[in-house]
């Protein structure tokens, strides 16, 4: 899609899926355009405003009895003044209407000093066709800008251009405007004010019809190609370049004249020799410093005395270098059950998994119920790292470097474990050291109606899951006790569906925090 100013409004894409329409960010778009109607930017320049019906004018007259009157531009565009033959202000600016009206009145009051003022700005009508969703009238006033107008009338459709939008004015005037070019240059020319009677025309464009820009500029993206149009143009477009960017290297590819092959121009944009003029269908790369002052961060999270984000450098950074800086783990932590996610390492679809999760279990072979089993509680990216080792092992292993956007999470102990399913009374049983599973349930009142007592889980803090009655190992404060409910469908097979999502929440503080700053980066 072309490249547009984040401030200007466009319609979306008329595929796009449900709920896809931004139609709050439309709303306040035209409300905004409505609110600022007749308000100036800044002053009005006499010499480049327009007089036109509607327009209100003060007379002012001084001498022995001061006079003053407000007078209305006609639709005909006359002024009429008591006691003064109707004066003709066609095609005046207001420069040219206060001297013209000022000779006039002062042949009939024979006064020294008539001033003449534009008290309000007229109203008027303007067309809007094109690339619009449907063409409109709107009204407008002298004081408000091509763009102005356009969010008024809801704003230009998703392919629209930005550069070739023209207004075709009464007497045969065509007058060019570049919206782009406003926005990114600040050219008031660029964005013209309206009359009355402005037609202004929206053509469609194509990416055919713009110049890529990629790598280390601001705002990478495909911008409308103009003839004319230089390198140096289409990098303002893109906001330059980023701190990391290469200036004496700047890449342009282009087609041959064949229009087959492909050439590249490597220029310095340090000197002016560099703006080079471009061509329909250019790309240009921008060459980044490797590694210079890229930003490599860390999360921590939990048991620690200052969770958050660290700068890290993953070339000497150590999982316990992390933990140090965060100022060590706090009295309440457990580090036994600490979490190292690696981000880079996610899966985020898996087709097998997906498959299985659409089928009824008793329908699943023996291999594909293994599968989804072992499938369904894999804490994906999670590093097998023993907390408790990191500051005592001499082994490097054992303490791994840290890698871009890894999440740490260090458990807080909780000192109870959880029963949740067919208990008598479910919810949260005081830790015992020496406790199996079948005491915790005993502890919650025994199993209730129905329990199935051969399918129980254990859940570990961890988020690894294990059937009860082949668990071995202790029971680690933070624990969840699963106890299903006794069906025609074994439910080991349905819940352990749930328990995929369910699983992954020991790691979800992780997960959470890796993923918010991966998208600020």
């Amino acid at each position: 899609m072309v490249a547009q100013p984040a401030n200007f409004l466009r319609l979306p894409r008329l595929n796009l899926a449900p709920n896809g329409y931004d139609t709050v960010g439309h709303k306040n778009a035209i409300r905004i355009a409505e609110e600022t109607q007749n308000i100036v930017e800044k002053a009005v320049d006499p010499a480049v405003y327009l007089l036109g019906p509607n327009d209100v004018l003060t007379v002012a007259i001084t001498g022995p009895q001061p006079l003053s009157m407000d007078i209305i531009v006609s639709p005909d565009l006359k002024v009429l003044v008591p006691a003064v033959p109707a004066i003709d202000v066609k095609g005046c600016t207001l420069l040219d209407g206060q001297k013209k009206i000022a000779e006039s009145v002062k042949r009939v009051y024979r006064s020294q000093s008539v001033d003449v003022l534009l008290k309000k700005i007229k109203l008027f009508k303007v067309s809007v066709y094109g690339a619009v969703r449907k063409p409109i009238i709107v009204s407008a006033s002298s004081s408000d800008r091509v763009s102005e107008v356009i969010d008024r009338a809801g704003g230009m459709m998703f392919n629209a251009s930005t550069r070739r939008i023209s207004i075709e004015r009464e007497g045969g005037t065509t007058i060019p405007v570049d919206l782009l070019r406003y926005f990114t240059d600040g050219k008031e020319s660029a964005n013209p004010y309206v009359y009355c009677g402005d037609k202004i025309y929206i053509p469609y464009v194509t990416d055919e019809e713009c110049v890529s820009v990629k790598g280390s500029v601001k705002q990478e993206g495909l911008y409308e190609y103009l003839s004319g149009d230089s390198l140096f143009t289409h990098l303002s477009f893109a906001q330059g370049l980023t701190v990391t960017g290469m200036p004496d290297s700047v890449e342009v590819s282009r087609y041959e004249e064949s229009g087959i092959r492909t050439f590249s121009v490597i220029v310095d944009v340090r000197s002016g020799q560099g703006n080079i003029p471009l061509k329909l269908g250019d790309k240009i790369y921008v060459r980044e410093r490797t590694g210079m002052l890229r930003k490599y961060e860390a999360a921590i999270a939990g048991g620690v005395a200052h969770p958050g984000l660290y700068s890290i450098n993953p070339k000497t950074d150590r999982l316990s270098d992390l933990i140090m800086r965060a100022g060590g783990y706090t009295e309440d932590a457990q580090p036994e059950t600490g979490l190292l996610f690696r981000r880079k390492d996610f899966t985020w679809y898996d087709r097998e998994l997906d498959r299985l999760s659409k089928m009824k279990p008793e329908n699943m072979n023996e291999y594909e119920t293994r599968y989804y089993r072992t499938k369904s509680s894999e804490n994906m990216g999670l590093v097998s790292v023993d907390f408790e080792k990191i500051f005592s092992s001499t082994d490097t292993d054992a303490n791994p470097l840290l890698v871009h956007l890894d999440s740490v999470y260090v458990p807080r102990s909780t000192n109870y474990v959880t029963l949740i399913g067919r208990v008598v009374k479910p919810g949260r049983v005081p830790f015992k050291n020496t406790s199996s599973y079948l005491d915790y349930i005993k502890s919650a009142g025994g199993f209730g109606l129905r329990a199935d007592d051969e399918e129980v889980l254990i859940q570990k803090v961890s988020g690894e899951l294990h059937r009860a009655i082949d668990y071995s190992s202790r029971l680690d404060p933070g624990d969840n006790i699963l106890v299903p409910e006794k069906s025609d469908v074994r439910f080991i097979d349905v819940f352990t569906k749930a328990l995929g999502i369910t699983a992954q929440l020991a790691t979800i503080v992780g997960v959470v925090i890796g993923v918010v700053f991966a998208y600020r980066n």
